[in-house]
């Protein structure tokens, strides 16, 4: 394989025979898109190997002689760029008119002399060929890449052959000044005074060098007066030395073509000096063996760092089981004072356990002796009522005999009866037992907690700062580290490290709040638009889902709106046609959804305003409304109707199926008087306006009451009937307060509120203000229906922005 200069007479059109230019020994032609096959290094047409290898991931080296077969795809295989090179350097040579002849350059041999400084190109990236590396000793000098002096004398006539004219807009075009080691650009060596390809000033008129406008020219591209030494070809900006290295560290123009201007200093390259205006062997060689001994020192220094990277590798090896082994001590250890602490807690229950078995008992043995006691009494005082008894029972006692027993025996009955009393026992069977404490028994049996430090695989990050973002606006997200058990970390030790990539490389403000309960919030400040990649790590190690993908755009101009986009309906009760609509939402396909008020029912639309279906009837039944005021959608693709006559909430599917229904006609927790709007938040909790109750309450997704929020008693007239509500991006609920001409921002909590705004004309005040939302940035949107217009009312920071319709008033008091 090899490239052929024509000595005499126009060029051959490449392709037109083998030796024309760099061809593929496959098809004979100019190669194409070179690839080189792993092993062997022979370089082909990527087409003519797709052929060759038939679709296949395995398959033989084309070449006859090669027994190397290829186990990967086409694709994967690395380009030889060096052909494309050449490709260059053939067309800037064809537009030289003024060529001197030139031999024939053979890659086996001559090729070797762009591996010299300025060029480094790896023996890897050669065509395959049959011949040695180095020329033969036989080699003539006319084999070279550069003209011989034998072809032609006449000095004076000679132009650069690689593209360099007299003038600076020209120089710079060789199209070898790269590092094919892929280092980037290398500056190339001072042409014509000295090193690089050429050798000597046989590339250049004689004392050619920096043009004579540009001697002593100060570099613009800093401030500190050095002289210009080279040009940047893609900046077309001439630099000095150190603006040139600033170049090359820089990411954006690293890759920028750079080129040394002659006869200018270059302390960072080594000039060879050649004595003849011909290439001959011996300067390959020389350039080979610089090449050679180049390539050695950067062996060792590639084998130096391989040795540094094994010595790393086994030391975190060591740390490794170094730290298994802790953790089993920890464990160990753990566990032991667990089991000390619930044997500490069994001896103390165990002699809690006797002391109260012991009461027991002692109280069950005096109860005995009190009855036993007893017993002996009644015992006792049987023995005089049987004399008693016995005495009186005979019926031959004289006169005298009756008199004296009955005396006698009259006061001994009295004694016995006070002395047995009742005869009841004197004991009851009451012997109770107080239980400890049940909230006491529930900390005993969760006496004691095992926790870990927090676990990537188990921790995740959730926000709308992980998915959206708008330029120079503060974005949110929240990283919740758990542990290794997938609870809640409360160590607050972690290593948590959050880094934001941006389009433009540049640093971005991330600021890390303090921990609560494993909950990390995390806020940052894009300063470009574009893709933004965010990468949460713990410990050094992703979580799951980082890099997580965030979009940043600029904020809405809203002064820029002109004529509506897209207008229709009109009055009427076909379909389509619409009776006071007040409320609209989007679905999650992006239909259109309005409350048909006057019409009782809720209709669909798609974008462009076409009816797509409708659903409801007039009535009191599922399914049926009474005035339906509003319509919003939540995450389940649920539709929310307000309706405001029969005082509830109704909820459909996406086609108009009813599901559920809540609320009844009253001033108690779940009932309503003319709930006006509905919104849901970012849980699905819904939020209604109960307009005449002067409060707003919010339920679970399934209708349960929550809380409210509004004034009781004489106090209401400070929320005076509340109409349009909405939810911001961090749960904050923003109302339209309608007869006192203002808004209410009311916090997450549902506790603490702030209000906006005042009754009048200017702007950032309202009339009855009614309908009300909120965009992805923050601004409040607010239909200030008595005045006539929609205005842009407030920012995420609270201020004024701007106005942006004046609508008739029918319009304006239509919901948003």
């Amino acid at each position: 394989m090899s490239v052929r200069f024509p000595e005499d007479g126009p060029r051959k059109t490449p392709g037109t025979t083998p030796d024309s230019t760099l061809s593929c020994l496959l098809c004979q032609a100019q190669m194409q898109d070179a690839r080189v096959l792993p092993g062997c290094l022979h370089s082909f047409c990527k087409l003519c190997l797709e052929k060759h290898s038939g679709g296949q991931t395995s398959f033989p080296c084309p070449y006859s002689s090669c027994n190397q077969v290829v186990s990967q795809t086409i694709d994967s295989l690395p380009a030889n760029s060096f052909f494309n090179t050449i490709a260059d350097l053939d067309s800037d040579i064809d537009k030289e008119r003024m060529l001197p002849p030139m031999g024939r350059l053979t890659i086996s041999s001559s090729l070797s002399c762009l591996s010299g400084p300025g060029h480094n190109l790896p023996s890897s990236l050669l065509p395959s060929c049959s011949s040695s590396l180095l020329p033969s000793s036989s080699s003539s000098s006319s084999s070279s890449l550069l003209p011989s002096t034998r072809q032609d004398k006449n000095w004076e006539n000679w132009r650069p052959v690689v593209g360099l004219s007299e003038g600076p807009e020209t120089w710079g075009k060789n199209s070898l000044n790269f590092d094919y080691l892929g280092d980037n650009f290398k500056q190339l060596d001072t042409w014509g005074t000295g090193g690089g390809v050429g050798g000597g000033g046989g590339l250049l008129q004689e004392g050619a060098g920096l043009p004579h406008h540009m001697k002593n020219q100060k570099c613009g591209a800093c401030d500190e007066n050095h002289v210009v030494n080279s040009h940047c070809r893609d900046c077309q900006e001439d630099l000095c030395e150190s603006c040139v290295i600033a170049h090359q560290r820089v990411k954006l123009t690293r890759e920028h073509a750079i080129f040394h201007y002659p006869d200018t200093p270059n302390p960072n390259r080594i000039q060879a000096t050649f004595t003849s205006h011909q290439t001959t062997d011996s300067d390959v060689i020389r350039v080979y063996k610089e090449t050679v001994e180049k390539t050695r020192l950067e062996n060792d220094r590639l084998c130096l760092e391989a040795k540094e990277g094994l010595l790393e590798c086994e030391t975190a090896l060591v740390k490794i089981a170094a730290k298994e082994r802790d953790i089993t001590n920890q464990s160990d250890l753990v566990a032991r004072t667990i089991k000390q602490m619930v044997e500490q807690v069994i001896i103390g229950l165990k002699e809690r356990e006797s002391q109260l078995l012991d009461q027991v008992s002692r109280i069950h043995r005096v109860k005995f002796k009190s009855l036993e006691e007893q017993q002996q009494k009644i015992r006792t005082s049987m023995l005089p009522l049987s004399e008693i008894m016995n005495s009186l029972d005979n019926i031959n006692l004289s006169d005298r005999l009756a008199i004296e027993y009955n005396k006698k025996f009259s006061t001994t009955l009295a004694r016995i009866k006070r002395d047995l009393g009742t005869m009841e026992p004197y004991e009851d069977d009451i012997i109770n037992f107080v239980p400890l404490d049940s909230g006491l028994l529930l900390t005993l049996s969760k006496a004691g907690f095992v926790t870990s430090s927090g676990f990537f695989k188990n921790s995740k990050a959730e926000g709308d700062g992980l998915k959206k973002g708008v330029l120079g606006r503060t974005c949110r997200f929240i990283v919740f580290i758990n542990n290794h058990l997938g609870e809640p970390s409360l160590s607050n030790r972690e290593k948590l490290s959050v880094m934001i990539q941006s389009p433009d490389r540049h640093k971005v403000w991330v600021k890390i709040g303090e921990p609560l309960d494993g909950q990390y919030p995390v806020a940052w400040r894009p300063h470009v638009e574009g893709d933004h990649h965010i990468y949460v790590q713990l410990n050094s190690v992703s979580i799951p889902g980082s890099p997580f993908h965030c979009v940043v755009r600029s904020g809405r101009d809203y002064t820029t709106i002109g004529s509506p986009v897209c207008v229709f309906g009109r009055e009427g009760t076909k379909d389509g046609e619409m009776c006071r609509p007040w409320g609209v939402c989007c679905t999650k396909e992006g239909w259109i959804a309005v409350a048909d008020r006057s019409n009782n029912r809720v209709q669909l639309f798609q974008q462009n305003g076409t009816f797509h279906h409708k659903f409801g009837v007039e009535g009191k039944g599922p399914g049926q409304f009474n005035k339906p005021s509003s319509v919003c959608c939540d995450s389940r693709n649920r539709l929310i109707v307000s309706d405001k006559d029969n005082h509830r909430i109704q909820i459909f599917s996406i086609d108009g199926s009813f599901i559920m229904k809540f609320g009844e006609k009253g001033s108690e927790p779940g009932q309503f008087n003319y709930p006006w709007d509905v919104a849901v938040n970012s849980q699905d909790s819904i939020l209604v306006s109960d307009t005449r109750n002067h409060r707003l309450q919010l339920f679970t997704p399934n209708g349960e009451f929550l809380k409210k929020y509004g004034f009781e008693g004489q106090s209401w007239k400070h929320f005076d009937s509340p109409r349009g509500v909405c939810f911001s991006a961090d749960d904050q609920t923003v109302v339209t307060d309608f007869n006192n001409h203002r808004l209410l921002v009311i916090r997450a909590n549902f506790e603490n509120a702030q209000y906006l705004g005042s009754m009048g004309t200017q702007d950032g005040e309202f009339t009855r203000p009614n309908g009300i939302t909120v965009d992805d940035e923050g601004n409040i949107i607010v239909a200030d229906s008595r005045n006539n217009r929609i205005q842009v009312s407030f920012n995420s920071s609270h201020k004024y922005c701007c106005k942006i319709f004046i609508f008739q008033y029918t319009q304006a008091s239509r919901y948003l």
